[in-house]
């Protein structure tokens, strides 16, 4: 159990055995696990962020069994069609502005879904915002499962020079293929190992990390 005191002097706790966070009292406090204290920051300053997250979509290409977002986690969401709005993505670009540190040498900015490439217009209209702000002091990083990754996307992330990519595989192709499957239910390993290959080919300086 995690006990914590809110700036409004509530006592709170997080029993772990069933992810809730609750009022707390003595009674409570002996049926849970042993407590463990911590303390709120006194002072957080809220201008000198140098990383900002952004969740671009809640849609995903792909129905992995494991996922948080698959609908069998209780509080959690489910896969849908939303996506960020323009007029969200303007409150984004002043957001960053007002916080983002102007000591910083790199403010580094992650696009995050969902599978944040099915919103890809939205990322380029937000790149192009940022860039016009920060120019080379931005630097962008994208999760992504790899099935999107067409060519035409591949050629638009190397137009950049301060584009990090992340994707993530589970393994080998009977490990991915168990639990990363399609929308239709087959496995994705050999389509975005395919996709992997042309970012490969069109990228000399592309770095496969294991």
């Amino acid at each position: 159990m995690h006990k914590f005191t809110t700036s409004s002097g509530k006592c709170l706790w997080y029993d772990v055995t069933n992810n809730r966070i609750s009022l707390y009292s003595k009674e409570s406090e002996e049926k849970a696990l042993p407590v463990v204290h911590f303390n709120q920051p006194a002072i957080i300053d809220g201008s000198k962020i140098t990383m900002f997250t952004i969740e671009m979509t809640q849609q995903c290409n792909l129905r992995c069994s494991y996922c948080c977002y698959s609908g069998k986690y209780r509080d959690r969401r489910q896969h849908n069609e939303k996506e960020i709005s323009y007029d969200t993505l303007r409150d984004v670009v002043e957001f960053i502005e007002k916080h983002a540190d102007k000591d910083a040498a790199e403010i580094t900015v992650c696009f995050y879904g969902g599978e944040a490439l099915l919103a890809r217009k939205k990322i380029e209209w937000l790149i192009e915002g940022l860039n016009t702000i920060y120019g080379e002091r931005t630097r962008f990083s994208l999760s992504t499962n790899g099935l999107a990754l067409t060519e035409n996307i591949i050629d638009w992330i190397a137009s950049f020079d301060n584009f990090l990519v992340n994707v993530t595989i589970d393994g080998n192709k009977m490990m991915h293929d168990r639990c990363r499957k399609t929308i239709a239910g087959k496995g994705s390993y050999d389509m975005i190992v395919r996709n992997l290959e042309v970012f490969k080919k069109n990228i000399p300086m592309f770095l496969i990390k294991e």
